[in-house]
């Protein structure tokens, strides 16, 4: 749906996170820097933002807790904790991804019969 001249203020998340990804794709820079750029949008526009990332020639530094756009985009991983962490590359997202799940394998609920 065209919405021209409808103030960004009335304009959805979703809406709003795709005027600005086209704003950016018209000045053509050479990085992006993305801080969680699919909060706000559908299923569809996350897997069409992935997409966009993945054909971007330039560098991209993003912040993201969504498990599938990381994994999806990224080619290196930083991972930054808390105060108290220090900041480290990981290898493989996947691969960090089943080591915390494991971690927190023990702590799951466990139903009794």
């Amino acid at each position: 749906t065209v919405k021209q001249g409808v103030p960004s203020y009335g304009l959805s998340g979703g809406q709003r996170s795709r005027v600005a990804l086209a704003a950016v794709s018209y000045v053509e820079p050479h990085v992006l820097v993305l801080d969680e750029p699919t909060n706000n949008l559908d299923l569809e526009s996350v897997a069409a933002l992935a997409d966009c990332v993945e054909r971007f020639e330039g560098g991209v530094i993003l912040v993201s807790h969504d498990q599938y756009f990381v994994g999806r985009v990224a080619r290196e991983v930083w991972l930054v904790g808390g105060p108290s962490q220090t900041v480290r590359k990981i290898e493989s997202f996947d691969k960090y991804r089943q080591h915390q799940l494991k971690k927190l394998a023990p702590m799951a609920p466990v139903s009794i019969s």
